[in-house]
């Protein structure tokens, strides 16, 4: 019973790292860099504990 979870979440990390994956692709293939800096610098910001830039 214990390998099958462990099996099951180990199927369901790397399919959500696909996933991720394939989002992160879109928004690169649709994404000038400098709107890309800015919105990862906007989302660091709103991180809790992250510190300020």
């Amino acid at each position: 019973m214990e390998l099958a979870v462990h099996r099951a979440l180990a199927e369901h990390a790397s399919a959500e790292a696909d996933r991720l994956d394939r989002a992160l692709q879109d928004l690169l293939a649709h994404t000038t860099p400098a709107h890309l800096i800015a919105a990862v610098g906007h989302a660091l910001t709103r991180i809790s504990g992250a510190a300020p830039c």
